[in-house]
């Protein structure tokens, strides 16, 4: 059972949709024609933001941000002849605080589990959670008002009288027993991302977690494990995300993601924050000279240490994880550094943290989702992962 509350049961369903993320420094979006269970990408449009508009997932200039929106979903559109109104909004993995809760309960009677008891039951699950979320965001930050809004729901397993079954309802038992996966956001993010899909005229189906999407796109493929750690290193964060039975328990943020990598660079080599990213762009084809990539790396080295020390840290004191799983999955905007791989590769991190053994650390690719494909033979960069992995989600609402 998955739940994604801002579904729309009364959208058309359409073959073709969109899905929509919001960086601190642009807005992506990709178009897709969906075909016999294959999601074709058909068009993608990219544009940047303003320094500023967006700060640590705050929409800070919503005017700002809508206009570069209408026009990335205008060139992801360009190619295509209807309009297409549906949408997938992404919700990156540093604003979005994940957990899985178990319960247990024993019924007064045999007879047969009601539906409505199911929901009840779900929704003491998630009204623990509720407040799991805001102790956890209350110690990590010292914020107890903040207000949080759940978007996502998923039944991990569940059990009555010590037996998994694949539902409750209508099962008989006394002792039921179930572990649910939610993802809470911020309200305030949701309502400015509402705002925004209602300024753009889209019909926004479902504001879904980047984490719990990308697991759904590899189900089903060779990297599909039920204990994995996804790390999304985005524009300005880096987030893990440990997950047991195939569901995120937990997951952590550090506030160094790619424009500090890119702004590193620009600034011991006396270029714009633009230039420097052309720079990055241009080294990470690796089509450099030798002698620039070298001094491309030079730039990075001391920025690279210290966030390697931060990767370190945030596998410290992980709540409720005792052993790490082993297999480690890369992606986002900045992985398209080569040497953040190579700095996790070859460097001790993990010795002295409980992994089940040496982690084996892969970078996500576009081809490894898949049910996607892309037609129009430009997303060669690993920025574009989150979106293709947002289509998986369209599935469970059209």
């Amino acid at each position: 059972m998955i739940k994604l509350p801002f579904k729309k049961s009364s959208s058309a369903k359409t073959p073709k949709f969109l899905t929509i993320d919001v960086s601190s420094d642009n807005v992506k979006c990709l178009a897709f024609y969906k075909e016999n269970g294959h999601l074709k990408i058909v068009g993608s449009g990219k544009v940047l933001l303003e320094p500023g508009s967006v700060r640590n997932g705050v929409l800070i200039d919503l005017g700002q941000v809508i206009r570069s929106a209408e026009e990335a979903l205008g060139l992801s559109k360009q190619n295509v002849e209807d309009e297409i109104k549906n949408a997938i909004v992404g919700v990156s993995s540093d604003l979005c605080l994940e957990n899985v809760t178990t319960a247990k309960i024993t019924r007064g009677v045999t007879l047969p589990i009601t539906n409505r008891e199911v929901e009840n039951f779900s929704q003491k699950i998630t009204d623990s959670s509720s407040q799991q979320i805001k102790e956890y965001k209350a110690q990590i930050s010292g914020d107890r008002e903040a207000n949080f809004q759940l978007i996502a729901s998923s039944v991990v397993y569940a059990s009555l009288d010590g037996k998994r079954v694949e539902g409750l309802e209508e099962g008989a038992g006394q002792a039921v027993e179930m572990a649910l996966y939610t993802a809470f956001c911020p309200t305030h993010h949701i309502g400015a991302v509402q705002k925004l899909g209602k300024r753009l005229k889209l019909n926004v189906l479902a504001i879904s977690p980047i984490n719990f999407a990308l697991l759904k796109a590899l189900k089903h493929t060779e990297l599909e494990h039920n204990d994995l750690v996804l790390v999304q290193v985005g524009a300005d964060f880096t987030n893990v995300g440990v997950a047991f039975g195939g569901a995120i328990i937990k997951n952590k943020s550090l506030p160094i993601g790619y424009k500090h990598f890119v702004s590193e660079i620009g600034r011991i080599m006396g270029l714009t924050y633009n230039e420097a990213a052309k720079v990055v762009q241009t080294h990470s084809r690796g089509a450099l000279t030798p002698s620039e990539s070298v001094v491309v790396q030079s730039c990075l080295e001391d920025v690279l240490a210290f966030w390697l020390q931060g990767f370190e840290l945030i596998f410290t004191n992980f709540p409720g994880v005792k052993t790490f799983p082993s297999d480690l999955y890369l992606f986002g905007e900045g992985i398209q550094l080569p040497e953040i791989k190579a700095a996790l590769d070859k460097n001790q991190w993990s010795a002295k943290l409980p992994f089940k053994s040496q982690p084996k650390i892969k970078e996500v690719q576009l081809a490894d989702l898949t049910k996607v494909s892309d037609s129009t033979g430009a997303l060669i960069s690993p920025e574009w992962i989150p979106l293709a992995a947002l289509s998986y989600i369209y599935e469970e609402v059209a």
